[in-house]
């Protein structure tokens, strides 16, 4: 059984050619090209995600864990791309040192001192990452990078520049909560987003207008990419 995480209706519905979802539902058993996975309709931002990613673990006895959806584009992925994720940060978590400078860290790692300069990504195994470009390589707006992952809809320009300096190519509020439960427990993850707007000033409007397409594109992705997570 795998779960996937949904953050809004319209993201689950976006699973509909696949084999369903609810949009009414918070949990809904379906089987996506022969799959059996359960959806979550989790809510916006990380503590939702955590918790939708808990429940299919422990309620549904899920093995492996998705985070789907939409996502901002930043430098290097365009709206309507699928952002697969390889390395994700949580752009809000860390030691603050003033001047609205925050030092990254690693989710669960202390931000003290003496942890500076360890790394501060959640990574995608190396033979995870193989077998998704492998199944992904027929898709042509599928791309693969990093993931900035935090409490905030990405509206403006500084912020989205910062999140551009961290080498980040796109920005959600959910995917490295749900990957963080995953390693938790030990099991796979997938990160597959489709970028609905480009994290800019605009961002509400184009957000809006993209949402159906971008999340009916990363359903698509993820149904393809489920054989190679099961693989794992």
């Amino acid at each position: 059984m795998i779960g996937i995480i949904c953050a809004m209706p319209d993201e689950v519905s976006g699973f509909a050619p696949l084999g369903g979802g609810s949009q009414q539902a918070e949990f809904a058993r379906v089987r996506l090209d022969g799959i059996d996975a359960v959806i979550a309709l989790a809510g916006l931002g990380k503590v939702r995600a955590a918790r939708a990613a808990t429940v299919l673990v422990e309620r549904w006895q899920c093995r492996a864990l998705v985070s789907a959806g939409t996502a901002g584009g930043l430098d290097g992925a365009e709206p309507m791309q699928v952002v697969i994720g390889t390395e994700l940060i949580q752009h809000d978590y860390g030691r603050s040192r003033g001047h609205g400078d925050l030092e990254l860290f690693r989710p669960g790692d202390i931000p003290l001192p003496e942890n500076s300069g360890k790394p501060f990504t959640i990574d995608l195994p190396e033979t995870q990452r193989r077998a998704y470009e492998s199944a992904a390589g027929g898709i042509d707006y599928a791309r693969f990078g990093r993931y900035a992952s935090g409490d905030q809809f990405v509206n403006d320009a500084a912020t989205r520049a910062k999140l551009v300096a961290l080498g980040a190519i796109a920005v959600d509020m959910e995917c490295a909560a749900v990957a963080q439960v995953a390693e938790c427990y030990g099991l796979p993850w997938l990160v597959a987003k489709g970028i609905s707007d480009d994290a800019s000033a605009s961002s509400h409007d184009a957000f809006m207008l993209g949402l159906a397409e971008a999340a009916r594109r990363s359903a698509e992705v993820v149904g393809v990419l489920l054989p190679a997570l099961l693989a794992r």
